[in-house]
């Protein structure tokens, strides 16, 4: 998670589609925050024109919290009606992460985080373990510090 909780969910690995090698974490923002046509089946009726119209969608963030946690969706399928898989592209995380980008309006806070830890997945579909990688602080460091910070 990023320090500085709410849940944020991220598209799956920019990239992966095509292969990449790896990918970036504010690549997968990036990729989350693209404006979408809604498919079909999800047309609204249109009173104006008297027709159902196709829509679009952009996910942009209104607010953000004190304490950020990304989750990646690491499932998909590569057709509609593949199997799922594991996106197994590996993903780099920044040690600090500006937010500005995806937000809808300016905010007065600052949207940058610092890293403070990263959890992993290794296995597949039906199973495996995780492992965290964190930063270590002094015994004595009560999190007080990393929470006012933003």
């Amino acid at each position: 998670g990023f320090g500085a909780g709410a849940e944020a969910s991220a598209a799956a690995a920019a990239g992966a589609a095509q292969g990449a090698t790896s990918t970036t974490l504010e690549q997968c923002l990036m990729k989350n925050a693209e404006r979408e046509q809604l498919a079909e089946e999800d047309s609204v009726y249109c009173r104006k024109c008297k027709e159902h119209r196709r829509c679009w969608k952009k996910i942009e963030l209104w607010s953000l919290p004190s304490q950020l946690i990304v989750h990646l969706k690491r499932f998909g399928r590569d057709r509609i009606d593949g199997p799922l898989t594991k996106i197994t592209t590996p993903v780099e995380f920044p040690q600090e992460l500006n937010l500005e980008p995806y937000l809808a309006q300016r905010l007065s806070s600052d949207a940058t985080y610092e890293l403070f830890g990263v959890v992993n997945h290794h296995g597949g579909l039906g199973g495996g373990h995780y492992t965290a990688h964190a930063v270590v602080t002094s015994a004595s460091d009560d999190g007080e510090a990393a929470a006012n910070a933003n």
